[in-house]
């Protein structure tokens, strides 16, 4: 499985953690940033760049299906009128977009997981939950079909997310 990871200074710390546990269970981690500790550096860019990498994920399934442009083929939202045109959809209209078995999945880390959970579920095809204990994610992932981790590194030490 392809586990894309990304975490703002506050999960800088448990990120790195998690990535080489990640990897030493016989997952590929790819480490979406940041690469150093940055007390300036803010949590929707990392956000950003999983969410990408799984729009991608789902982009090769499905690249004969679509022909649309960028902004649509990314399912990208903004605050402007229109914001939630097509991403609220119902479980039968994402079957297309999202394939039964994610292969591919994220996970975010920041101080409340919060943050990175609103930015990530901003992008089509992206279901983002915010879990607390091991039994809230696992219910995310198996009810919730959550593609998308996201952590507290403020409320959670490295034992807690790794189960």
């Amino acid at each position: 499985m392809i586990i894309y990871i990304g975490a703002d200074h506050r999960g800088f710390e448990l990120k790195n953690q998690l990535r080489i546990w990640l990897t030493e269970q016989g997952h590929k981690v790819v480490d979406c940033g940041n690469d150093h500790y940055d007390a300036e550096d803010d949590f929707p860019d990392f956000a950003r760049a999983v969410a990408l990498k799984i729009v991608q994920s789902h982009e090769k399934n499905a690249e004969s299906e679509q022909n649309s442009t960028t902004e649509e083929a990314i399912g990208l939202t903004s605050t402007k009128s229109g914001m939630y045109e097509g991403v609220a959809q119902a479980p039968h209209e994402q079957s297309e977009i999202v394939p039964k078995e994610d292969r591919e999945l994220g996970i975010l880390v920041c101080g409340s997981g919060i943050g990175v959970c609103i930015t990530a579920n901003r992008y089509k095809g992206v279901r983002c939950g915010a879990a607390y204990t091991p039994d809230h994610a696992r219910h995310g992932r198996e009810n919730d079909h959550i593609n998308v981790l996201a952590v507290a590194a403020d409320m959670l030490d490295f034992e807690k997310p790794k189960r």
